[in-house]
């Protein structure tokens, strides 16, 4: 993840010490991994979580990451984060999903208020996910319906390079006809192996213009699907550890709002990193028919 030197990493004073515990632990280790430093901005006091990173960082052996703690006023933190985001001294925001009813993660008032308003890339880790090492070995994007360029592809593909990645892209349309394994990229049946590669091709090249023809080589797979958008989603993340899904997302979590995108972070055993579009005059984004990710 060289793409971000610096992560964000609020801590609310309704997160439990154990839930607080994890969640630092996991972007420590992928500060240790990434090269990236820390900023942890906490509700509770300064010294309490001091010696909680202090002593993260001693059982972690990850003395060496760069770290700063400092603190938002009670009820402050959307605005605090909102000043570091406009003086340009962050690339990434993490938060972590609380467990709720049933043990299912749920994104709190406040964290969602966070989310909506620093205008970050977002990487929510859910309180089930307890990164290795590496924390992260793949990345899966899920691809607009539409043609037309993908910060999230964009993301994704810089990711795969600096870290030596595979990336697999995930097309989700009401109709389509695949191989056995859904991929286009791996083996492609004689039916349609003279058509189908350079559709898949362009569709690349439309979704992110500005990456080479070497850069691209990194992408895997292109699997292009029917069905149920988040149950295909949470199908190809599978239950291995080390998993990244990337969404390209912009608009609300009210009820009644990007209900593919809730679906997934209520059943997401895995993190997920929320990029927002580039603004080019597009009213509406999709995946599918059934993923309005505009407001």
């Amino acid at each position: 993840m060289k793409r971000f030197q610096v992560i964000i990493a609020p801590v609310f004073r309704r997160d439990t010490r154990r839930a607080t515990q994890r969640f630092l632990r996991n972007t420590l280790i992928l500060c240790a991994w990434s090269g990236a430093r820390i900023r942890v901005i906490s509700e509770k006091p300064s010294d309490e979580m001091t010696a909680l990173i202090s002593n993260l960082r001693s059982q972690m052996c990850c003395e060496s990451v760069g770290c700063v703690v400092e603190t938002a006023p009670p009820g402050e933190m959307v605005t605090f984060l909102k000043k570091i985001v406009e003086e340009d001294e962050a690339d990434l925001l993490a938060l972590n999903l609380e467990k709720g009813m049933m043990g299912r993660p749920v994104m709190s008032h406040d964290k969602g208020a966070v989310f909506l308003e620093t205008n970050l890339p977002t990487l929510i880790i859910p309180g089930s996910v307890t990164f290795g090492y590496p924390p992260i070995s793949s990345v899966l994007v899920a691809m607009a319906g539409e043609r037309r360029q993908s910060e999230a592809l964009r993301l994704a593909i810089t990711l795969g390079n600096d870290n030596g990645l595979p990336v697999d892209l995930l097309h989700v349309t009401d109709n389509v006809r695949r191989d056995e394994n859904g991929s286009m990229l791996g083996n492609i049946s004689d039916e349609f192996q003279h058509e189908y590669p350079g559709m898949v091709q362009e569709f690349i090249a439309e979704a992110s213009p500005f990456s080479t023809e070497k850069e691209k080589r990194c992408i895997r797979h292109f699997w292009h699907m029917r069905g149920d958008v988040s149950h295909l989603i949470r199908e190809r993340m599978g239950e291995d550890r080390g998993k990244l899904l990337v969404l390209e997302w912009k608009g609300s979590l009210r009820s009644g709002r990007a209900e593919v995108l809730r679906a997934i972070l209520r059943h997401a055993g895995f993190p997920v990193l929320l990029v927002r579009p580039e603004v080019h005059g597009y009213a509406r984004l999709r995946i599918g028919k059934d993923f309005p990710l505009a407001g």
